[in-house]
């Protein structure tokens, strides 16, 4: 995903480094080779579970536990909530004064 919006950011003009793309592609690559195969190995990618099976499992099984555990995730969840609203209030602030240039 990384990798697709560097692209994107690159080709609209917005970074200015024309190589980032070709750079991010190949750590991703040794990234993948060395690291993550050991975990790759014990956990295949799993086609057959769609989003609703991927989000069940990532937030809906972990608002489970000892009070500190779910009082992290629910900090988590609220943080992140946050995260996105000042993106797109930066984004409406940004569209409104019509500022879109990279520099």
């Amino acid at each position: 995903m990384m990798l697709i919006a560097i692209t994107v950011l690159t080709l609209s003009g917005c970074v200015w480094p024309s190589r980032l793309p070709l750079i991010t592609a190949v750590v991703l690559a040794l990234w993948l080779a060395y690291p993550a195969s050991a975990y790759l190995v014990g956990h295949p990618p799993r086609s057959d579970v769609g989003l609703q099976a991927a989000t069940k499992a990532n937030v809906v099984n972990r608002m489970s536990g000892t009070p500190g555990h779910v009082l992290v995730v629910q900090l988590r969840m609220v943080l992140t909530l946050v995260l996105w609203a000042l993106a797109a209030a930066g984004v409406t602030v940004t569209g409104a004064k019509g500022v879109w240039t990279s520099g």
